[in-house]
């Protein structure tokens, strides 16, 4: 009995101590639970956030937890600016700020830090925490709000936005000279507000500002206000009186040569960042050029279809005044000779018709080299096969002014088949090519496959529109000119969901305008109709557009 007895008590002394080896093995934070997602408090500052006559150039800001600083060239803005940069370093649960030897006298200064302060552990941000301070007696309270929107969509800015505010009066030079009194950072909703301003009337400039110098460059995206704005006091209910600054760039002072190359010899290439308005081209070889529907594209083909080396001079009234030296460079070699070789008569023309063909469009090809029409044949160079009974007929082709775009006066039927060919040796380039027969089988896609949407425009009975029909991504699929009470007709759509768009034609150039600053020049607006458009295949939808503003 007694043994039993012993016997089970060495077992349960023997489970015990087992069971405290295990605990202390595992010593440690206990598993699982809830991640820290709390951002980290301020629990003092040294000195305190408001100070007047500060004299110190340390500031230490004392948190509840260990924290870091992410990125302060970036996520700290400092408003006035200073020179150089305060540096911010991490101390235990703090953060040590060291500012600049010199700072300017009876001045208030603000730090914002954004989303620049997180925890150490789980990268927690303190969202827009704030430490201001004056150097005067006095710190200044006003403020100054408002929204900076892209001009071309009414929405926040894809890039970061910096708002900087001048002291007015001031010239409009002031943006390229110096720094700003004031800044911020839009917020993603695109709303800013400025404090600790002193009382005033204030310029605003929004900048997408790419090289973060603080000044305005020739390329940057801008907006700017079309007044001097007074700063209020931040405690106001009044809605702030900032006007919407939109974003745009103005393509003439943007305008330069993005790419410039041999793409084959005696083949050139010339790329514009911005349209062309009036280009002369002089070369020291004998060449053809054509200019792209946008105008931004020069190609260009030289007499010697051997060329590798050319000197171009581009003058263009868009701002264009460039020398280019260009040489063709052997590409890397194809590893399958035998499809190059099969294609080599045909690789620059090709047949452009989709499959299926819409009903309303004429079968067409297209070439990357200018048409020699002297020598080319263009009656009889096109065979059309009916697939249905086999039936062909032959048409002569048209070449339009490019000498790159070649139609067929072919009207197809609905629902019919097709085997279209261009005979062998009909069309020739400027080089001397010919091509080989080149078919295309397609279809032909009914009129029952297709909607329209009518839009009548109620607007300003002053003003002309370019009204956009876009799609759900917002790419413009057909734009029209319209005016109050017009009617306008997008047809011969696919079935989609469409927006309508327009902008106010206000130099009736028929194309957007961006904003200028030196001309004091607002961006074109831009009105949206909410309500989008569900077509369906063999519909037609009425809506009316009201441009309220």
């Amino acid at each position: 009995m007694f043994q039993r007895l012993a016997h089970t008590a060495s077992h349960i002394l023997l489970t015990i101590a087992a069971l405290i080896a295990y605990s202390c093995a595992k010593q440690g934070y206990p598993e699982g639970g809830p991640r820290d997602t709390t951002p980290p408090k301020m629990v003092k500052e040294y000195p305190a956030s408001g100070s007047r006559n500060i004299s110190t150039h340390n500031i230490f800001v004392e948190f509840d937890e260990y924290v870091v600083v992410k990125d302060p060239d970036n996520n700290i803005v400092v408003s006035p600016p200073m020179s150089p940069k305060p540096t911010y370093t991490p101390k235990g649960h703090g953060i040590s700020i060291s500012l600049p030897d010199t700072l300017q006298p009876d001045a208030t200064y603000q730090l914002q830090f954004m989303n620049a302060i997180a925890d150490f552990t789980e990268g927690n941000a303190i969202e827009n925490y704030t430490y201001a301070f004056a150097t005067g007696s006095n710190i200044d309270t006003l403020t100054l709000s408002g929204f900076a929107m892209d001009a071309q969509t009414l929405k926040p800015h894809e890039k970061e936005v910096t708002v900087m505010f001048y002291a007015e009066p001031c010239n409009d030079s002031v943006v390229v000279k110096r720094k700003p009194d004031y800044l911020t950072k839009a917020h993603k909703d695109g709303s800013y507000t400025c404090s600790f301003m002193r009382p005033g009337f204030y310029r605003i400039v929004a900048l997408i500002d790419e090289n973060r110098d603080l000044l305005l460059d020739p390329t940057e995206t801008m907006a700017f206000s079309s007044c001097g704005y007074p700063a209020h006091p931040a405690d106001t209910t009044a809605t702030p009186n900032a006007e919407v600054l939109l974003l745009s760039i103005d393509e003439q002072q943007a305008q330069r040569i993005a790419k410039s190359e041999f793409t084959a010899p005696g083949c050139i290439e010339i790329v514009s960042v911005a349209p062309l308005q009036n280009p002369i081209i002089l070369s020291d070889s004998d060449f053809v050029y054509r200019i792209n529907p946008s105008a931004d594209t020069i190609r260009a083909w030289t007499s010697n279809p051997k060329c590798t080396k050319i000197q171009i001079t581009l003058h263009d009234d868009s701002g264009i005044d460039d020398t280019l030296k260009l040489q063709w460079r052997e590409r890397r070699k194809s590893h399958s000779a035998s499809s190059k070789t099969a294609q080599k008569n045909n690789d620059w023309i090709s047949w452009s018709a989709s499959s299926p063909i819409p009903y309303f469009a004429k079968p067409s090809l297209r070439c990357s080299i200018p048409l020699d029409t002297t020598r080319c044949v263009l009656d009889s160079a096109v065979r059309i096969t009916n697939l249905a009974d086999s039936s062909a007929n032959y048409y002569a082709v048209e070449v339009d002014s490019s000498l790159m775009n070649v139609t067929v006066p072919f009207t197809p039927q609905s629902g019919e088949k097709y085997q279209m060919v261009l005979l062998p040796g009909r069309l020739i380039n400027i080089f001397g090519q010919s091509t080989d027969s080149i078919a295309i089988a397609t279809e032909t896609e009914g009129a029952d496959k297709y909607g329209s949407v009518f839009i009548t425009v109620h607007g300003d009975s002053t003003v002309r529109y370019v009204i956009q029909l876009t799609d759900a991504s917002g790419k413009t699929i057909q734009s029209k000119i319209a005016q109050h009470n017009d009617k306008v007709s997008f047809i011969h759509l696919h079935p989609a969901t469409y927006k309508i768009q327009a902008f106010a034609d206000l130099d009736l150039n028929g194309k957007w305008t961006p904003g200028n600053y030196w001309l004091h020049r607002q961006p074109e607006p831009y009105h949206f109709m909410e309500k989008e458009i569900p077509l369906r295949a063999n519909w037609d939808i009425e809506e009316i557009f009201e441009i309220t503003r």
